[in-house]
């Protein structure tokens, strides 16, 4: 299966950001070598999870969609290079690009092409490296950020406490994007037999961890998400 990139800046957002990590690169005898590919989510997870799995974490984070020339132009920078080699792989790319190419409101067809540029994603990955373990996964929903002058005074416990008093509101404008492509990710795991990770379903169940602004958990939610993410290692 070819990927058709778009280069149409209308389907973009405001802003756009890369943020490329290398971890440990003096260091490539270590047995296992990670790589997430996804948002600012992963970016926030990626120390955590590194220390806890205690083997080097590399990182592509992008608000690029999976078929924007800006982040496939980005995905073979961690490829050319041959001295790190990944035994595991981390997606999770279904947060950011809500809308089409053209802008707009994403229709069947958007979500059937999204469904396609997973697919190709993840053959891109098998062969980019051969043997490693893939495991994708659910993004995180949005939720109304507080917008509160307490929230910057407040201290972290009674941030917390105030929220879960107030109770946090969810997005829906942009989540029902999310939600779908929540289940194309979940449907290309089980048709390619490829290890699934509900980790936006696992963080609402257990019910006691507040968000910091739209998207992000409390920084104590963080070894909580690494460890569930560590039940995936090869």
């Amino acid at each position: 299966m070819n990927i058709t990139p778009h280069d149409n800046p209308k389907g973009r957002e405001g802003l756009e950001w890369s943020n490329f990590w290398y971890s440990q690169t003096n260091h490539t005898d270590q047995k296992k070598r990670i790589l997430m590919i996804g948002d600012s989510t992963v970016r926030m997870i990626r120390s955590t999870f590194e220390r806890e799995s205690g083997y080097p974490v590399d990182m592509l984070g992008t608000s690029s969609g999976l078929h924007d020339i800006l982040f496939l132009s980005q995905l073979d920078a961690f490829f050319v290079q041959k001295s790190y080699k990944y035994s595991d792989v981390y997606v999770q790319m279904g947060h950011h690009s809500i809308t089409n190419d053209d802008g707009n409101d994403y229709t069947a067809s958007d979500y059937r092409r999204y469904k396609d540029d997973l697919i190709w994603l993840v053959d891109y990955l098998k062969k980019a490296a051969p043997g490693a373990n893939i495991v994708l996964l659910t993004s995180f929903l949005n939720v109304m950020p507080v917008r509160h002058r307490l929230q910057e005074g407040l201290a972290g416990w009674a941030y917390r406490k105030y929220i879960k008093l107030k109770g946090e509101t969810y997005d829906e404008s942009w989540n029902k994007v999310v939600r779908e492509k929540n289940k194309i990710v979940k449907e290309v795991s089980e048709e390619l037999h490829m290890p699934f990770c509900d980790i936006e379903g696992y963080m609402q169940s257990l019910k006691k961890f507040v968000h910091k602004d739209h998207i992000h958990y409390e920084d104590r939610a963080k070894p909580t998400i690494a460890r569930a993410y560590m039940k995936y290692l090869s």
